[in-house]
């Protein structure tokens, strides 16, 4: 018996090194090297302490890229969740043609990364993205999307939320599966019927 849990045990070994090499060693590595010097024209790895902390802190960079990212993830999670329920409403009410919608709503999330951050790439392009073409059309100035902060935040928001829609359209669904379509429980009124005695 005890043959047989230590064979069991050793196919775990390979996924055990996977997750060492991949994930814990550069994760060690990482911290190591932020109590360091390191840089390309200083290769040693002197132990520095916290400077590399104290300067980040200090960099206005640093808390320009924090306030971007929380605008970025606040933003686009409330965005996924409202356009989510609203799909996931859709299908969980039996709408007409639902099917359809559930296989057209999964589109986003089964399509290739790559591929679709070079088609997001050529919609928002400057003088060749359908974007700026429209807003031409309209007689409003085209937008840099991909050279400036502002615009590019924007952007990436728009890709995050199609790209990301989905999964959040799975989990709202699966938590509205949890409720009956058509609930028969009312609450009853505690009020007593007119003309029936009060209890008193």
């Amino acid at each position: 018996m005890d043959g047989l849990r230590r064979h069991k045990s050793m196919f775990l070994l390979p996924g055990l090194l996977t997750l060492f090499l991949i994930i814990i060693f550069p994760l060690l590595f990482t911290i190591r090297v932020s109590f360091s010097g390191w840089n390309v024209s200083n290769p040693q790895m002197d132990f520095i302490g916290g400077a590399n902390y104290t300067a980040m802190l200090d960099d206005s960079r640093f808390w320009s890229s924090i306030t971007r990212l929380i605008l970025l993830a606040g933003g686009t999670v409330l965005i996924q969740y409202l356009i989510g329920f609203g799909m996931a409403l859709l299908v969980w009410r039996e709408a007409r043609g639902r099917r359809f919608w559930r296989v057209l709503f999964l589109v986003p999330m089964m399509t290739t990364p790559v591929v679709m951050a070079a088609i997001w790439q050529t919609i928002f392009h400057e003088s060749l993205g359908p974007v700026n073409d429209l807003l031409g059309m309209l007689g409003l100035t085209q937008i840099p999307w991909l050279t400036e902060s502002g615009p590019a935040l924007v952007a990436l928001m728009t890709v995050e939320v199609w790209q990301w829609t989905p999964f959040m359209f799975l989990l709202l669904l699966q938590a509205c599966s949890a409720f009956p379509r058509n609930p028969s429980w009312r609450p009853r009124s505690t009020a007593p019927a007119p003309g029936a005695p009060s209890g008193r």
